[in-house]
């Protein structure tokens, strides 16, 4: 088998699996997906798709194999321009259906309870990932000092999907002072982390939170640790270095 054959009869399998797709897609759909059956048809066709893809796709293999190189070429070339066309068709769907999820959660970000937070490593811990953090999902960003006697005061913006993480874990951390007012007194060792935080809420009052973490109260209430687990991924994926202003001395 020549490099052109090989080269002619895999852009022929491949263009036969979005036309695969759509005739499986159709026929599952049209014929064997139950009226009713709402928001599951999209799912169930897709599946009859694939299975279309599937045979379509061995077909193809098998023409490209047994066909002579006259009538491969002459099945071929009309079977890779709708092929073409189809695998276009789905992009352009999937573009517009990213986007219109995109809107979607940006709207529901918007949505998103404002919140202050504070993060402080003390100087009891040796190698913290930052000195401090300061989140304000107000104004869309946070500000950080890098760790050591030089480090650099960085700011960078904040997604939605981090604000819905460290959200998260403020709200886990408040449902141990809920139910615990003082979780950390009494708790041997030196204070490590502070950490305070405020809610925005829809009606007053705010909720708001301070909490001195000691190693020992960080074990007991894993909860409280928590915001400083997010903020440290968010530290370590942020865009930090393109936002740090200056050294604090």
């Amino acid at each position: 088998m020549t490099f052109g054959r090989i080269l002619l009869g895999t852009l022929f399998v491949l263009s036969a699996l979005p036309i695969g797709v759509v005739i499986g897609g159709y026929i599952g759909s049209r014929y064997f997906v139950p009226g009713g059956t709402g928001l599951t048809n999209p799912v169930v066709a897709l599946y009859y798709g694939a299975f279309g893809a599937v045979i379509t796709g061995v077909i193809a293999l098998v023409l490209t194999i047994y066909l002579s190189r006259g009538w491969l070429l002459g099945v071929s070339l009309p079977v890779i321009v709708i092929g073409l066309i189809c695998a276009l068709a789905f992009w352009t769907i999937y573009l517009k259906a990213k986007s219109k999820s995109d809107a979607h959660l940006d709207e529901a970000y918007d949505k998103l309870n404002k919140f202050e937070v504070s993060l402080t490593y003390e100087d009891a811990v040796a190698d913290p990932p930052f000195r401090s953090m300061n989140i304000d999902w107000g104004k869309r960003g946070y500000t950080a000092v890098e760790s050591g006697a030089k480090g650099r005061s960085c700011m960078a913006s904040l997604s939605g999907k981090e604000a819905v993480a460290v959200l998260t874990a403020l709200r886990n951390a408040d449902a141990v002072l809920i139910k615990t007012p003082n979780p950390c007194a009494g708790t041997s060792g030196a204070v490590e982390r502070t950490i305070t935080w405020r809610i925005h809420e829809a009606k007053p009052p705010d909720t708001e939170g301070t909490v001195a973490l000691t190693a020992a109260c960080a074990k007991q209430h894993p909860e409280l640790a928590e915001p400083f687990n997010v903020a440290d991924k968010i530290f370590k994926n942020g865009d930090l270095p393109k936002g740090c202003t200056h050294t604090v001395q």
